[in-house]
């Protein structure tokens, strides 16, 4: 048996592709990173592999005031890419994906925060989602 690269456990090596679909080391991001690594492991109650699922927020709209979008240059166009890329991630762990994008928008006053109609939105949804994720 060989030490298995991703879950520090013996078994069959496998090499985790996730740091490399992160861009990151796994010092960066470690709880996502950490959750991520560990899904499909026996690391759950009882020994039984614990589901995990992978939010992609939604994107951040119109940025107000305008000092806030010099803030966030790039922003806007980077968290409309997150989903594609959030997907792969989810995929890649064999975790379950939710697109919160499609389920709300950052309706907020400012671009960035979330409208209660908003929440109340996510929070059906991913609990709707959750439901869905096979025992």
């Amino acid at each position: 048996m060989v030490e298995n690269l991703s879950t520090g456990r013996a078994g069959a090596a496998r090499p985790s592709p996730i740091p490399a679909l992160m861009n990151a080391s796994p010092r960066q991001g470690l709880r996502a990173f950490d959750v991520l690594e560990r899904a499909g492991s026996d690391l759950g109650t009882d020994d039984l592999t614990p589901e995990v699922l992978v939010l992609a927020p939604p994107p951040l709209g119109e940025l107000y005031p305008e000092g806030r979008a010099e803030r966030f240059a790039g922003g806007v166009e980077k968290t409309h890419a997150l989903p594609e890329h959030d997907q792969t991630i989810a995929e890649a762990a064999d975790a379950e994906f939710l697109d919160v994008g499609t389920l709300a928008e950052t309706d907020g006053i400012d671009g960035l925060h979330l409208s209660d109609g908003a929440h109340e939105n996510i929070g059906r949804g991913v609990a709707e989602k959750v439901r869905a994720i096979p025992e």
